[in-house]
């Protein structure tokens, strides 16, 4: 992503043009299209934002013609697909998936992998249509799930990825909440045939087990802390703030029990048959939305049930986020940060005693 740090100081000095201190954060934020109506005002730019648009992309294509190098190994890696007998050809990410699909018809399994969005909802119809209809054995990657990439803007938050790929038939989906479930699930994900999704953070998250997860199967939800009066779930990167939350209604002299589905599709029923027996209360946690992923999961199995037990969902509550900010920061405002999960919850509890 270095070339688009730099693409508007580029674009300006390629028209004799010295850029003011500081333009990349000011342009950071901002879309393609507002980019080039910032610059045709503060530099008085005597030609259209479409025209500035244009001469953005012909700055990138020089880059590319001129000054980037293949990566080490790519070329070799070209030709011994070639001696396979397999056509290729440049992708962005909805081509990939095709050039995937059509691997694993080789009997392969493949991988493809791409940050926020990029890897799902921009090419949902080639999974549903070229991978998950045909059970072809793709295993789709996501880096970046939620607002991992907060400060991009609303394109980069990857909050409906886990409804989207959960309602597709025969596509498994994964959703560790930390390294140590990562480590057990990706080898199981790699077994498991047909097509998955695996949604992860964007790394240095920490290590919430006390430990490596052993023999981990298929789709065993994991207890974190034990609790009495009410049980917190989470699904993927949310956990540190549900791990967090429990700690601090510890505080509040109640006992909550967290528990993680590293595994959205299929979920873990016998685990929420259990804890509905044992709570009045379980309260969901995403960072995703709560229309049709992890709490709209939870509560398809719990109606099933017939069990008095209430099911309270946090997410994003079927909104896009309007606001660009850190991963924190973004959880704060939207309520879902483990301050705003602690006092939810306290509410939920008093309301329903």
């Amino acid at each position: 992503m270095g070339l688009w740090d730099t693409v508007g100081d580029r674009y300006l000095r390629s028209l004799g043009i010295d850029p003011e201190p500081g333009l990349r954060q000011i342009l950071f934020p901002m879309s393609l299209s507002q980019c080039a109506a910032y610059l045709r005002e503060r530099y008085q730019l005597p030609v259209s934002c479409e025209e500035i648009v244009g001469g953005v992309n012909r700055t990138i294509l020089t880059f590319y013609q001129t000054q980037v190098e293949a990566k080490a190994g790519a070329q070799d890696f070209l030709r011994a697909l070639r001696g396979q007998g397999v056509h290729t050809y440049l992708a962005t990410a909805t081509d990939r998936t095709v050039i995937t699909a059509g691997l694993a018809r080789t009997g392969r399994t493949v991988l493809t992998y791409s940050i926020g969005n990029f890897p799902t909802l921009r090419c949902i119809e080639q999974i549903r249509n070229d991978c998950a209809y045909h059970d072809a054995n793709v295993k789709i990657v996501c880096v970046g799930g939620g607002f991992v990439y907060g400060s991009l803007g609303m394109s980069h938050h990857a909050t409906e990825d886990m409804a989207v790929l959960r309602a597709l038939p025969g596509v498994t989906v994964f959703t560790p909440g930390d390294p140590a479930e990562v480590e057990a699930v990706v080898p199981v994900m790699l077994r498991t045939p047909g097509t998955c999704y695996l949604r992860l953070g964007r790394g240095g998250e920490p290590m919430l087990h006390d430990g490596e997860v052993a023999d981990w199967a298929l789709p065993r939800a994991l207890t974190l802390r034990q609790g009495t009066d009410v049980a917190l779930l989470s699904a993927g990167g949310i956990l540190t703030q549900t791990v967090s939350a429990a700690r601090l209604l510890q505080e509040q002299g109640v006992s909550a029990e967290v528990v993680s589905f590293p595994c959205l599709k299929p979920i873990d029923r016998e685990k929420l048959i259990e804890l509905a027996g044992r709570f009045r209360h379980l309260v969901t946690v995403e960072e995703h939305n709560i229309v049709g992923g992890f709490g709209s999961a939870v509560c398809e199995v719990i109606a099933e049930t017939g069990m008095p037990c209430r099911v309270h969902r946090i997410g994003m509550e079927d909104v896009y986020s309007c606001i660009v900010g850190t991963q924190q920061y973004l959880r704060s405002q939207y309520r879902m940060d483990d301050r705003a999960i602690c006092e939810r919850t306290l509410g939920w509890l008093a309301d329903h005693q």
